[in-house]
């Protein structure tokens, strides 16, 4: 069990409710193997996206993480209960995650986001009606992030709630609009955003729930996963009397933060905090599929001629340089 004054300098506290608030999200490596949305699936041009409110996926309940820093495991399950429609648990999926990474990664503090993602595509999500620690009252943070302490036979369970891949969120925009993209592209599959990054204290007690702009550069942040679902027009706490859109999203802190769980962030703020952190979403191509599209630039929709020809040209490039 981590020391009490190690979870202090790890979290956030809300003064008014002395409750301490749990992070846990690591920097995201550069890894050069990631799928690509935008190679694979396109890009949405800015002007053909949505001007009004759009939500890609709806809410199955606001979760709460605790003090501990399980923030990637409850930002991955809650995108993935978005095609699911049923409450998954967050807790099988870091500790899937820190096996996958073996020897006693358990040990160390949070996760990134590619680390759930790889638990979500190679072993699967847990329903929460199997979680078989429910009735215990006197599990740690160290208890539920070993994997020794799970039985074997979950990963059967978790199976059928597999992903197939995942994809970075990226392409030709800012990070603002590239989020909007992908959520718009993927509305009619209810597939949201895993993002993430530096979470300022200020902003736990922002009016509403909307994160402002400005005036929190100089604080200390804390690396802190979530699920972007929508975008929303709102009144600009900055600029009375003028409307701001904002990349609408939830916590895993309980309802009693923000706005009602939700929050909102303004284009400056994404554009300046998300990117050391990544941003990905699961889709149903395997992983075979996405690896060709990817590599070889060829979209989905590309034309049948033009996946005939790519293949064509791999296949001669392999015969030309077979120990490349």
């Amino acid at each position: 069990m981590a020391k009490k004054d190690n979870i202090m300098t790890n979290n956030n506290e809300i003064k008014e409710e002395k409750k301490i608030l749990g992070t846990g999200l690591q920097v995201l490596p550069i890894d050069k193997r990631d799928f690509s949305h935008a190679v694979v699936f396109g890009a949405v041009a800015v002007d053909d996206l949505p001007k009004d409110d759009f939500f890609s996926s709806e809410l199955l309940g606001i979760k709460d993480q605790g003090p501990y820093d399980f923030c990637a495991g409850f930002a991955a399950t809650e995108i993935s209960e978005d095609q699911e429609a049923v409450e998954l648990n967050p807790f099988f999926t870091f500790a899937t995650a820190k096996r996958l990474l073996g020897g006693d990664a358990w040990k160390a503090w949070g996760l990134n986001l590619r680390d759930v993602c790889e638990a979500g595509t190679n072993v699967g999500f847990l329903e929460e009606e199997y979680y078989p620690f429910a009735n215990r009252t006197d599990l740690t943070r160290d208890f539920l992030a070993n994997p020794a302490n799970w039985p074997a036979d979950l990963d059967m369970l978790a199976a059928d709630h597999r992903k197939a891949s995942y994809f970075a969120v990226d392409g030709p925009h800012d990070t603002f609009d590239n989020i909007r993209s992908v959520m718009w592209q993927n509305r009619l599959e209810a597939r949201s955003v895993l993002a993430g990054c530096a979470w300022r204290y200020s902003w736990n007690n922002a009016k509403g729930g909307i994160i402002p702009s400005t005036g929190w550069e100089n604080e200390k942040g804390f690396g802190h996963a979530f699920k972007v679902f929508g975008q929303m027009w709102l009144n600009d706490p900055e600029n009375p009397g003028k409307k701001k859109l904002y990349l609408v999203m939830v916590n895993s802190w309980g309802p009693k933060v923000g706005d009602n769980g939700i929050f909102y962030f303004p284009r400056e703020v994404v554009n300046r905090e998300f990117s050391p952190y990544g941003a990905f979403t699961f889709k149903d191509l395997p992983k075979s599929d996405a690896k060709f599209h990817n590599d070889n630039g060829v979209c989905v929709d590309a034309s049948a001629v033009t996946k005939l020809i790519k293949a064509l040209l791999v296949f001669l490039t392999e015969l030309m340089h077979p120990f490349k």
